[in-house]
């Protein structure tokens, strides 16, 4: 049995194709192909659907796999275990939302390395919720809620809200008797707690975004409000594109998470990440 084979074997069913799993691995697609080929002559079973424009898995190949990221799992666990007492090193593999700032998450893992050099990175920035374990991620940092059962999940802060708009907008407080306010207020993180307030209503806003920078540009160029995280609104506010508008209803802080696997020891890298991560926010 060979390791090459199995890791390549994961790889195309984790990237639905030949070639993902070329990119994946850096080495060529007809290298892929040899070792899936050879890998099933080995088991004497096709694990893959091949077609022109995607590869599946078989039944025999969906069990399969299952039982190679069991045994993929434990080969970490024990490079952890030797590596504990030594430099870490290896790689980290992390997934943050669009909205996480970017000036931050490079500062967080510029000085990481620098205390720990022999540490690589591999961040995709994407609002796509991934599977951990599937796809194989070390962590993820993630805002509201940390995901599904099953993962450990630490959260990292609590984000004070505030309501935003552009200059010059509202003459007056934005809230009229009753509490109803002038214009519509783009609340796509849902942070609202109209409960504080029973007489509140709010008109249907125009547009709807769960992402944070689009709905900051929609506040500071158009006839609405927008409930933002406070911290992330500071350059604009500095800039004169945005002003905090007084809010006379509670908004709910967001909750930001660092989430792992439930996997029983950490490779080292990223338990020492971790706790990189959970200093710096503190």
């Amino acid at each position: 049995m060979n390791f090459a084979q199995i890791e390549t074997f994961i790889e195309v069913a984790d990237a639905g194709s030949f070639s993902g799993a070329a990119r994946r691995l850096s080495v060529p697609r007809s290298t892929v192909t040899a070792r899936i080929a050879a890998l099933e002559d080995h088991l004497a079973t096709r694990l893959l659907h091949r077609t022109t424009r995607q590869v599946s898995l078989t039944d025999d190949g969906q069990r399969y796999l299952e039982h190679c990221r069991n045994a993929l799992a434990l080969l970490q666990e024990g490079e952890a275990d030797l590596a504990q007492h030594g430099a870490p090193s290896g790689q980290i593999r992390i997934s943050v939302p669009v909205d996480y700032p970017k000036g931050l998450l490079a500062e967080q893992i510029t000085s990481f390395r620098a205390t720990y050099p022999d540490v690589r990175f591999v961040v995709d920035v994407s609002d796509h919720t991934v599977d951990l374990v599937a796809e194989n991620y070390d962590l993820a940092l993630r805002g509201r809620h940390p995901g599904r059962d099953g993962l450990i999940a630490r959260r990292l802060r609590f984000e004070p809200m505030g309501l935003f708009a552009r200059p010059g907008l509202f003459k007056s407080d934005i809230w009229r008797a009753g509490s109803k306010p002038v214009v519509p207020v783009l609340d796509h993180a849902h942070v609202l707690q109209s409960g504080s307030s029973p007489d509140l209503e709010l008109p249907e806003p125009p547009i709807r975004t769960g992402n944070f920078e689009l709905a900051r540009s929609l506040a500071a160029q158009g006839e609405l409000a927008a409930i933002l995280p406070i911290s992330g609104c500071a350059d604009d506010v500095a800039r004169g594109r945005l002003v905090q508008i007084k809010c006379p209803i509670e908004l709910e802080a967001l909750a930001l998470y660092i989430v792992m696997p439930s996997r029983r020891q950490l490779p080292k890298r990223v338990r020492l990440f971790v706790d990189h991560l959970v200093a710096q926010f503190q």
